[in-house]
């Protein structure tokens, strides 16, 4: 296994973008073949190293031989912000290019997913959905999917308000090409096989004080009108780490078609012996 800790300088951008990325393709039961490559969005007032630090992604992206790319946006919500540096530009044009130049990293969308967990998994639907001709599926975990949510008003003390204004401005306005559910109506009609697979998760207690789990009824509700392959789970959970690391297992099992969220639990299930 390789780990891999860079930060790439977007000349376009006047910005480095840190990025961890872990490459499992040297292990004898993977072998040299990529199976595909999982792009991981972090959430807002976090980094990427969370994604590293709190969670299984590297042990589960080496069970079925996954390079992983964890880039850093700061607290962008995947936009070119209104003050602060282009996110949505940097992550959909110029990291590509530089991962590509330096690390080789393929962009066949066959083996290309993303999905990212809290405003990552808004950052997620909102990039694979404006470019699906790029992924093979989408994953959001806990993620505000409702743009009018994002732009609303809330109390001066909620923290909200000091995230979004730097990305949205502070008339807090998510363009129509930013919506997930506008983007996913025109997905919709795309030919059949040019629809990335959707997936989304929230946890039953992950409401107040944003309604995420209000968010992602609403959104698996639409979304179950439309000719899309999607999939929603919920379970019991809060907006936190334990919640995304299942949600990464299961995301991997639906991109694989397998059980292997299941299969992760019941290496937990098996009782232990004291000796």
């Amino acid at each position: 296994m390789a780990y891999v800790s860079t930060k790439l300088y977007i000349d376009q951008a006047a910005v480095a973008v840190r990025v961890e990325l872990f490459f499992p393709t040297d292990l004898p039961e993977i072998g040299t073949d990529i199976r595909g490559v999982i792009t991981l969005l972090h959430g807002a007032s976090n980094s990427n190293l969370e994604w590293v630090n709190l969670t299984s992604a590297y042990r589960y992206a080496s069970d079925k031989g996954y390079i992983l790319v964890i880039p850093e946006a700061q607290n962008s919500f995947y936009h070119d912000m209104v003050y602060g540096a282009p996110f949505y530009t940097i992550l959909t044009r110029w990291l590509p290019e530089q991962l590509d130049r330096i690390f080789k990293i393929p962009s066949d969308p066959a083996l290309n997913y993303i999905a990212g967990l809290s405003m990552g998994g808004y950052g997620a639907m909102r990039i694979g959905l404006a470019n699906p001709q790029r992924y093979r599926a989408i994953g959001a975990f806990s993620a505000p999917l409702e743009a009018h949510a994002l732009a609303k008003d809330y109390p001066p003390e909620t923290p909200l308000n000091y995230l979004t204004v730097p990305a949205f401005g502070t008339d807090r306005q998510v363009p129509p090409e930013a919506d997930p559910l506008l983007l996913a109506e025109q997905v919709a009609l795309l030919p059949a096989e040019q629809r990335p697979r959707l997936f989304t998760s929230c946890g039953l207690e992950d409401s107040e004080p944003y309604l995420i789990l209000e968010q992602n009824r609403h959104f698996a509700e639409h979304l179950k009108q439309l000719p899309l392959d999607f999939r929603y789970l919920e379970w019991t959970g809060t907006h936190e780490w334990y919640f995304w690391d299942r949600s990464l297992a299961e995301f991997i099992g639906f991109i694989e078609d397998d059980d292997y969220a299941r299969l992760i639990q019941a290496h937990w299930d098996t009782p232990g012996r004291l000796h």
